[in-house]
């Protein structure tokens, strides 16, 4: 796995946060941020002509995609409703942040994470009568539910080695 510059991505962007009271639609970025983010980038059509709901709907939905990952620490408080902010931090750290807008943009865009999933898992070959199917291993980052390879970059360092296992006793 190869490691990216998190502060390389967080000292390009200027997220302007003061535009956003945290968690005001349940996620982990807010439209007007997510709105400065693909300001900056090219290709973003697709973001640019949808409506303010669609994009919170996005926002909302890539959210879950990320809580849904096993995170390296834990939760600041038990009762929080997310993954994030983690130990004793007040805050969502911008690489998972950056991460929702990613993934956000992809749902805006079409992307359906479980026909990806579907097209990737069978390979079918066929000649005249003759044909076979065959089963291909899939990318991490479509396997773990992440639609965007730049999004998976960024939640690499924040993510629990998958070989180990945490164990707690309940008494």
């Amino acid at each position: 796995m190869s490691q990216i510059d998190i502060s390389l991505a967080s000292d390009m962007l200027d997220l302007g946060h003061e535009f956003c009271v945290w968690r005001t639609i349940d996620a982990y970025g807010c439209v007007p941020n997510a709105d400065i983010y693909f300001s900056e980038r090219l290709n973003t059509a697709a973001w640019e002509a949808a409506t303010d709901i669609t994009k919170e709907k996005a926002l909302k939905q890539s959210t879950r995609i990320l809580d849904h990952l096993n995170y390296v620490g834990e939760k600041t408080s038990s009762d929080q409703p997310h993954a994030f902010p983690r130990d004793n931090s007040t805050e969502v750290p911008k690489p998972i942040e950056i991460a929702c807008y990613e993934i956000a943009y992809q749902l805006v865009a079409g992307f359906d994470p479980d026909k990806a999933a579907d097209n990737l898992r069978v390979q079918s070959e066929r000649f005249a009568d003759v044909g076979r199917n065959y089963f291909r291993s899939m990318p991490d980052h479509i396997t773990h539910g992440i639609p965007s390879v730049e999004a998976w970059r960024l939640l690499l360092p924040y993510l629990r080695n998958s070989q180990t296992i945490k164990l707690e006793r309940v008494s």
